[in-house]
């Protein structure tokens, strides 16, 4: 049995080591997937920086605006008439500040191009409004803190910002489709490409069972999987560790040791992935046909990244499910072990098992040659 596999294995190899283009479009994607991710770091790190660094503002006012003024160079701001950020102040603000009134100020910008600039000069202005008040309760003898009845105070109980969470969401779908796209062009090759070359007939003709040649089929695609992904995760940690991934804030617990153990969580994830893979381009009787049904079921993974966290975490156990929070986790630093589902575990084999079997079925009802 397993010399016929293992026949058919090489077969395939062979196959696919002479089609330099099917090599390269399998490799391409685990190598581009980090090289994106460090480009689209760098990127936002240095757009937030040259909004930090870029704080001038422009005031114009026929009046007094000594007060606002001061208060955006106590906070950095350079103010200059070169500004793109313009601040009309009324006439009568700083008078009717000390009334007691509220004054009036007017921005003016390009939100398109510079709406992160905009949004932290508000932030400054609502900082002076909240300053004028406190020194306005003050005055009148009266506390800034029975402004407000209720003390609220929020604690956030995960550990991982935000911004953190989104980007390690980012990192998540080049991880879990790098499988995927690795084997691609080689699963479709051996399946849908040939019944159009019509050499897939001719495979049957020869003393090797159905489920044997589907078998020999998968071993070569996940060989691939199996390659491409463990270069995306190696290519993430470099990628990483040379992108300014702290200017962002952002905490994202990946090193060779996570390396490993993420691929070993995988192991049922890219196999039942694969085995599907396998049966859906043997469904297809084009190359062209196996290419669009597997950009579709791509699309469908990629979409189980974007699920609701409340349905993550209620559905956790569940296969494909599992494996994204385990490797949610163990990126951010929530936990330092694989936690490994019995359910999620059996449903991957299952799938596999039943892809095979459905591949097998399917492969038998091939029309034979003559």
């Amino acid at each position: 049995m397993f010399k016929q596999i293992k026949a058919i294995m090489k077969k395939e190899l062979r196959d696919a080591s002479r089609d330099l283009n099917s090599l390269f479009s399998a490799l391409l994607y685990a190598v581009m997937g980090p090289v994106m991710l460090f480009v689209m770091f760098t990127f936002i790190a240095a757009e937030q920086k040259e909004v930090m660094e870029n704080r001038e503002i422009q005031i114009i006012s026929q009046g007094s605006s000594q007060l606002i003024e001061n208060h955006f160079l106590s906070q950095g701001f350079s103010v200059t008439d070169s500004s793109k950020i313009i601040l009309y102040v009324s006439d009568d603000f700083e008078e009717n500040i000390s009334k007691g009134l509220s004054g009036s100020v007017t921005l003016k910008a390009d939100l398109s191009l510079n709406y992160k600039e905009v949004m932290l000069v508000t932030r400054t202005l609502k900082l002076l409004n909240k300053t004028i008040a406190y020194q306005r309760m003050i005055a009148r003898g009266v506390a800034p803190s029975s402004g407000s009845a209720i003390d609220i105070q929020v604690e956030d109980r995960n550990k991982v910002s935000f911004q953190s969470s989104m980007m390690v969401k980012m990192i998540l779908i080049f991880i879990t489709t790098a499988g995927l796209y690795s084997s691609m062009s080689i699963a479709i090759d051996m399946t849908s490409g040939e019944r159009e070359r019509l050499s897939l007939e001719p495979l049957r003709t020869q003393p090797v069972s159905e489920r044997r040649i589907i078998l020999g089929k998968l071993f070569v695609a996940l060989i691939f999987a199996f390659i491409g992904t463990f270069i995306t995760l190696g290519l993430d940690v470099i990628a990483l560790s040379y992108a300014p991934v702290e200017e962002l804030g952002i905490r994202i617990a990946i090193d060779f040791t996570a390396v490993m153990k993420v691929m070993i969580l995988l192991i049922p994830f890219i196999i039942s992935l694969t085995a599907i893979q396998i049966a859906i381009t043997l469904f297809a009787k084009s190359y062209k046909e196996g290419m669009t049904y597997m950009m579709i079921f791509t699309l469908i993974v990629t979409g189980i990244n974007f699920l609701p966290e409340k349905i993550m975490v209620g559905y956790s156990s569940f296969p494909y499910i599992n494996e994204l929070v385990n490797m949610k986790q163990l990126l951010t630093g929530g936990i330092d072990y694989v936690v490994f589902a019995p359910l999620s575990i059996f449903l991957h084999l299952i799938i596999a098992a039943f892809c095979v079997y459905y591949a097998a079925l399917k492969i038998g009802k091939e029309r034979m040659l003559g």
